[in-house]
């Protein structure tokens, strides 16, 4: 709860917020305190001084509007984080612990600008890349880190989550996808460590979107080639802790690749930055019209010993032996086998 010498140590629009909300703020607090008995009120005000209360003056001088909204849902951001424990003295992870404080200062000047649309997303993304799918969170600060300097809110927005998909968030490239077109030619070469001299944007956005499992180096240097077959697996036996109940079938829907397994159904994304499965829901994809496919190759050859071919690429792999299924999407092809709980994806690399 907010003492008057809590409150003392702040000064500005955020110290009359305080006063003004103090009886619904300290309800607030004693709620959550009721759900993560861990909870500390120095602790907490420690973390309110450090991250709410400048960025909240700051935005003040702006657009008190924003500064409010911000104001009163950073307070139950930094109660839901304590209470998590993504931040604090109690903090699962080390480095998540150092991210928060990276990333505060990196966003400082576009979150004054637009304070709550920023800190969602970028806690979001935080949250998403470490502990939901355990991707590179680094990666993504030293991208963010890199951004240029003295561009729009909205521009940094976009960054962040293009930058998300470039560190292994799969799903996120379908809006990737539209975000690129924007790009200048110094964002690019930031995002995929290019040199922008080299970079002939057109094409080579026609090329990153057109072969997911191609390098840019590879697209900047003029070459198209790969150099062989890869395989890699998706799901497992949910017994295990992963997604499959029992052996899944794959379909592909509007251009939409559908794993279902028992009652459930996954959409899959899949490129050389990472492979995900997204729970949904096939009926909400499903019209009247829809052509669902189950089993359809074009470009790929393979036999029953496992063997696969890709236009000049050939490699032979054992766990495919007598298959079940296969389905070819923008260059990966996608197997299921009779007896396992595995999706599996071949791919050129």
């Amino acid at each position: 709860m907010a003492t008057s010498e809590q409150q003392n140590l702040v000064t500005g629009f955020f110290a009359k917020f305080l006063q003004d909300n103090r009886e619904q703020l300290n309800q607030k607090f004693l709620l959550a305190r009721q759900q993560y008995p861990q909870l500390e009120s120095e602790t907490f005000y420690q973390h309110l001084r450090t991250f709410i209360y400048p960025l909240a003056n700051a935005s003040a001088k702006n657009s008190p509007s924003k500064a409010l909204e911000f104001a009163e849902k950073g307070y139950s951001l930094i109660l839901y984080l304590l209470g998590k424990e993504f931040i604090g003295n109690n903090c699962k992870s080390f480095q998540v612990k150092k991210a928060w404080e990276q990333i505060f200062e990196l966003g400082k000047p576009y979150i004054e600008r637009e304070p709550y649309a920023i800190c969602k997303a970028l806690s979001n993304a935080i949250l998403n890349l470490h502990f939901q799918y355990q991707k590179p969170l680094q990666a993504w600060l030293e991208l963010l880190a890199a951004y240029p300097k003295n561009r729009t809110w909205q521009g940094f927005l976009n960054f962040g989550l293009v930058s998300s998909w470039r560190c292994g968030l799969a799903h996120y490239r379908e809006s990737a996808e539209n975000i690129l077109q924007q790009l200048d030619k110094e964002e690019l070469a930031i995002l995929f460590s290019l040199s922008p001299s080299k970079l002939e944007k057109e094409s080579f956005l026609q090329a990153v979107l057109e072969k997911p499992w191609l390098s840019p180096t590879k697209i900047c240097q003029g070459r198209s080639n790969y150099n062989s077959l890869a395989i890699q697996t998706v799901g497992g036996f949910s017994g295990y802790g992963q997604e499959f109940s029992i052996p899944p079938q794959i379909s592909l829907v509007e251009g939409h690749i559908i794993i279902t397994s028992g009652a459930n159904d996954y959409r899959l994304f899949a490129d050389r930055y990472g492979t995900m499965l997204v729970k949904t829901d096939i009926n909400s994809i499903l019209q009247e019209d829809t052509n669902l496919v189950e089993n359809t190759v074009e470009h790929y050859r393979i036999d029953k010993e496992g063997e696969i071919t890709y236009k000049n690429l050939k490699k032979r792999f054992p766990e495919l032996v007598s298959y079940q299924n296969a389905i070819e999407y923008q260059e990966t092809l996608l197997i299921t086998h009779p007896n396992s709980y595995f999706v599996y994806l071949i791919h050129p690399s």
